[in-house]
């Protein structure tokens, strides 16, 4: 089991694991922080595939899949909302005044 998975299963432990799934499906379609699909994501080849494979594949997940998941979705969407106003301050520096 993913080191972690344990602390958001806690945290949202009011979810059903059908409102988890319904509320990851939409990570099968794009990243929602960067609006793309990024290489290091374990989803890109997933998004690769036509949508109804996409649903069929996230279908098949068990509770484990979800909770792994989810798990690795907030921790990667954390990353990148602390990183992001970094690159942001750098871009803003290299521009000439």
């Amino acid at each position: 089991m993913f080191v972690g998975t344990n602390a958001f299963m806690a945290i949202n432990a009011a979810v059903s694991f059908g409102e988890l799934r319904a509320s990851l499906a939409g990570l099968a379609y794009c990243c929602p922080i960067d609006h793309c699909n990024p290489a290091d994501c374990p989803l890109f080849l997933l998004r690769k595939l036509p949508p109804a494979d996409r649903l069929l594949w996230f279908d098949s997940l068990d509770n484990g899949d979800v909770q792994f998941l989810a798990a690795y979705h907030c921790v990667c969407m954390n990353l990148k909302r602390t990183k992001r106003p970094a690159i942001l301050r750098a871009r803003f520096r290299r521009q000439p005044a």
